[in-house]
């Protein structure tokens, strides 16, 4: 429990979700995740979950939120993911 959210880590997250949003006083859940804070390996991460996600012709948009102190701004996270995205996909298209 950290910050107002509970984090359950699990490899099944498909079923859990089914199975969460069914829970009542849960209002929203929102799967996610782990890297480390390394650009690049924030950006492979990135477009291994675009890989498995998007289909073609699907627009997206790239919103990040920092916690800490990095060499980098949010900004850039999402500018070079969403670059890195496009070249990897360019049937998608930027939501902006």
């Amino acid at each position: 429990y950290q910050r107002g959210r509970i984090y359950i880590k699990t490899h099944l997250t498909r079923k859990a979700a089914t199975k969460l949003t069914k829970v009542f006083g849960i209002s929203s859940l929102s799967p996610a995740s782990q890297t480390t804070n390394k650009l690049e390996d924030i950006t492979t991460q990135s477009l291994s979950l675009a890989g498995q996600t998007f289909q073609k012709g699907n627009s997206f948009a790239v919103k990040c939120k920092r916690v800490g102190t990095h060499p980098y701004a949010s900004r850039e996270v999402c500018q070079q993911v969403g670059r890195q995205i496009l070249e990897a996909f360019p049937k998608l298209q930027l939501k902006v």
